[in-house]
């Protein structure tokens, strides 16, 4: 027949929530419940009046959430590939079958065709920035893409942080994956800037390198990366601790091997201002040292504790290759713990974001069946309003009982 108001009472949901001042004392007192209907299309209205996102907020969403909408996915995939084609023509533009020199002793530079090709994605990457970054200041969802609404006030609620429109630009410019946006398409426009000046080729170098950023913009639309990053940030203590015990081994293991290969110091007509030297791998002669300093022996220790071996400073002493004995098992058991923990982080990480597909996947079904039985109802309904509430089909009430039953069994 009707139901209750809650902590409102019927007198207040008239007098205050519905703005009806206008009931008399004998009427209130006749209203001892709130009609479902009446209840029904405030909810409605309210919704329909405040739940509604703005044309900038509708626009930021369409551009940064690829599951939005079915444009939006696709948006997403052309902007994936967009990038991976900016990755690959920045790796084949290195290739001299792909480079052409202006003279015989110039140096040898990319075809224009790469360098239009940049130009266009450049130019879509600044769009989809700059878009994003010009509407970040009018969202008012919370970070799972839902509206609160206060029923009462009739007002919607803000998102706990009270910033400024300025504050929320700022905010969403600086968070991780927009530096990574903004120092994938900056040096592009740096080095047009400064190209034409003429000065500072390393610079330039180091721009053209600084375009490699663009790769991790595919961290937004596959969710490999997002495990990755939420593997690693999980895994951080134990990534602090190699760091810790390997900086440790570093200084120790380096120390050893200079001072077991370092040699004796000797004058000799190819170093006259003098040189280290020691026995040659055979035992037959001298050599001269490459371990002469222990900053410079750090790079032997990383290659031998990975189990790398270049072979470029190899030790030729007994001293010197139990040294290197030394430094290859300490590395693997330095190594083997830690990595250990990342492993089992991030086979628990993608149990995780398994568990969350499969429920997001069962809530939807569970959202479709409600929609199902209302609308079933509301055909029903002579008036198209649900005056009472029927039993809902059996049919609808087996496939939505079958649906909590699957979450339940996943939980």
């Amino acid at each position: 027949n009707g139901i209750a108001a809650g902590d409102v009472t019927p007198s207040e949901f008239f007098t205050q929530v519905l703005d009806r001042p206008y009931l008399t004392e004998s009427q209130l007192a006749v209203q001892t419940e709130v009609d479902f209907d009446m209840f029904f299309d405030y909810l409605k209205g309210v919704c329909t009046a405040n739940a509604r996102l703005s044309t900038c907020e509708r626009i930021f969403l369409f551009m940064s959430e690829s599951g939005a909408c079915r444009l939006a996915h696709w948006l997403a995939l052309f902007v994936m590939l967009v990038i991976l084609g900016s990755t690959v023509s920045f790796v084949i533009e290195t290739e001299p079958d792909w480079q052409v020199k202006e003279c015989s002793s110039c140096e040898p530079t990319a075809m224009i065709a790469f360098y239009y090709f940049e130009a266009i994605c450049i130019f879509l990457f600044s769009i989809d920035y700059m878009i994003r970054l010009s509407t970040c200041w009018a969202v008012t969802y919370n970070d799972d893409i839902q509206v609160e609404i206060n029923f009462v006030t009739k007002k919607r609620i803000s998102p706990p942080k009270k910033l400024t429109n300025f504050g929320k630009v700022w905010e969403y410019g600086t968070s991780a994956m927009n530096l990574v946006d903004f120092f994938a398409i900056m040096p592009f426009y740096i080095e047009i800037i400064l190209g034409g000046a003429g000065g500072g080729f390393g610079f330039l170098r180091a721009m053209r390198l600084a375009r490699v950023f663009r790769v991790f913009k595919m961290g937004k639309y596959n969710s490999g990366m997002t495990l990755f990053g939420r593997t690693l940030i999980k895994s951080l203590p134990a990534l602090q601790l190699l760091a810790f015990f390997g900086l440790i081994g570093l200084v120790v293991f380096a120390s050893m091997i200079f001072f077991g290969e370092v040699g004796e110091w000797t004058v000799t007509e190819d170093y006259p201002e003098g040189a280290y030297y020691r026995d040659d791998i055979i035992g037959h002669g001298k050599e001269p040292s490459p371990f002469w300093s222990i900053p410079r022996c750090f790079w032997w220790v990383l290659v031998t504790a990975t189990t790398v071996g270049y072979g470029d400073m190899v030790p030729t002493s007994t001293i010197g290759k139990v040294v290197g004995s030394m430094t290859m098992i300490g590395g693997l058991l330095v190594l083997a713990l830690p990595i250990t923990i990342f492993g089992s982080n991030f086979a628990n990480e993608y149990q995780k974001i398994q568990e969350e597909e499969a429920k997001d996947k069962y809530e939807r079904e569970a959202q479709d069946a409600q929609k199902a039985i209302v609308s079933e109802m509301l055909s029903k309904s002579p008036s198209g309003r649900i005056v009472a509430a029927p039993k809902p089909p059996s049919s609808m009430l087996a496939k939505l009982r079958g649906t909590f039953n699957k979450m339940m069994i996943e939980d």
